[in-house]
């Protein structure tokens, strides 16, 4: 058996780990009943108990809750850690704390004079900025889109450096207390503790579990869907070690809204598949199955002996088709029930996967200084960054515009890239996978001025 230890927030109580005891339920569920209320002190509390968890269980899970997340982070007990969850973590309490001085009017000079202002702590603030959070456990963090208490930027980049998921709820609070709310944070650990979760920058992946499918099947109206998903249920049943192969796969955004499914159908004695996916009608045209899609290939080729994928898809759904191309498929001459048949090998796959940071002009994302400070949530790097595009430009550019996560990726873009590039918006209209799709590369005037001085570029989209 394993342990779960619950750390409530302020205001909370450790019978709040009631709650969580249905969803792990082959563990031992307990809350802290922690006595104190600073870092320095409830750390310490904290540290005491999972070393006694430890001892009995080895590794321990962790769920805590606002506050109770920073003193975590605070009690030097990542090592003992196997996952962590933080509802509603505070990540930087720093930056609270001055938030709460200027809400107060009280200036650091004032603190420091009188030692505690109402809950202000002088003390409390030097332990802070004296030690800063470290944490190395694998960590999950869901949150609520209308937190008042850490800014979403503020969560996402903790998320970042320390390599956590992130789940965002729409509608949701600091407090997470409604049913709606609780159903959220049920779904999310449920799902973290499957056995393939796969989470890309705005969707989870993840096959869906008998009871899902089982309900699909009861909700489904169209007489093929219903036996289609009958044979994954089938199949799960039948190959359970080898279920992801059979089941039905749940395609989310972020905060849980259903959008489509896709499947792999079985895997024959030949090492290779064939997947199948389909969006609701009102998630369709945003690159959503291209994305998801590109992550479930890229599970199912790090399968050992998976050496090909194959699809099919109606002569006339073109939109269908391009999703496969963009995944590097292949038109292989044959003809299913449905349409033509495409095929996909793992080098093939690779091959794109690799060619997805490079830019439409050439240019290679992960080269690029905007690209390395977003992904080491680099400050300085990015405020060097700044101020040299500032003077190229002629314009003032801010660290915090240094964001991008590549060109052709769904996220984040710096305001040039986002919708001043003339290259970028071209590709984009054109619904180019790079300028190198296009007839007038060499002679065109937009792309011209780089692949002229850059012969990588130009290399780069001939490959």
């Amino acid at each position: 058996m394993k342990a779960v230890l619950y750390i409530h927030g302020k205001d909370g109580s450790p019978s709040e780990s009631e709650f969580y005891k249905p969803i792990f339920k082959d563990c031992d569920v307990t809350g802290l009943d922690y006595k104190t209320f600073t870092p320095w002190q409830t750390g310490k509390e904290i540290y005491e108990s999972v070393k006694k968890l430890k001892e009995k269980y080895g590794k321990i899970i962790i769920v805590a809750n606002s506050i109770g997340a920073f003193f975590c982070m605070s009690s030097d007990i990542d090592g003992f850690v196997k996952k962590a969850y933080f509802i509603s973590p505070v990540v930087d309490m720093e930056s609270l704390i001055l938030g709460m001085m200027a809400q107060a009017n009280v200036t650091e000079a004032e603190l420091k004079e009188k030692g505690v202002i109402g809950e202000l702590s002088w003390e409390y603030l030097c332990y802070v900025r004296e030690h800063p959070v470290k944490w190395d456990a694998p960590t999950h963090i869901i949150y609520g889109e209308n937190d008042v208490l850490t800014p979403y930027e503020t969560v996402r980049a903790f998320a970042e450096k320390h390599g956590a998921s992130l789940a965002v709820m729409k509608g949701g609070e600091h407090w997470f207390h409604t049913d709606e709310q609780m159903d959220f944070i049920r779904s999310r650990i449920e799902k973290s503790l499957l056995p393939t979760v796969i989470e890309t920058d705005r969707l989870t992946v993840y096959p869906a579990t008998d009871e899902q499918i089982k309900k699909a099947i009861a909700d489904e109206t169209d007489p093929e869907l219903k036996k289609a998903y009958t044979d994954m249920l089938q199949g799960c049943i039948k190959y359970p070690d080898n279920r992801e192969w059979y089941a039905m796969w749940m395609i989310e955004q972020k905060d849980g809204t259903h959008i489509g499914d896709l499947c792999f159908k079985g895997l024959d004695g030949n090492s290779v598949s064939e997947i199948g996916y389909g969006l609701l009608e009102e998630y369709q045209g945003k690159g959503y199955a291209t994305e998801a899609v590109k992550a479930a290939l890229s599970w199912a080729f790090c399968q050992p002996g998976v050496t090909g994928i194959e699809a099919e898809a109606e002569e006339n759904n073109a939109a269908s088709q391009r999703v496969l191309f963009k995944c590097g498929f292949t038109a292989n001459g044959k003809t299913g029930e449905e349409g033509p048949r495409f095929s996909l090998s793992k080098t093939k796959f690779t091959e794109v996967v690799m060619k997805n940071n490079i830019a439409y002009c050439g240019l290679d994302c992960e080269k690029c200084e905007a690209y390395i400070a977003t992904k080491n949530n680099d400050n300085a790097l990015r405020e060097k960054v700044a101020k040299l595009w500032s003077e190229l430009n002629n314009v003032t550019i801010t660290p915090d515009m240094i964001n991008c996560d590549g060109c052709r990726e769904n996220g984040r873009k710096t305001p040039f890239c986002e919708s001043l590039c003339r290259i970028r918006q071209c590709g984009l209209e054109k619904k180019y996978n790079t300028c190198g799709d296009c007839a007038q590369l060499e002679s065109c005037e937009k792309v011209g001025m780089i692949i002229k001085n850059n012969a990588e570029a130009l290399n780069n989209l001939k490959k």
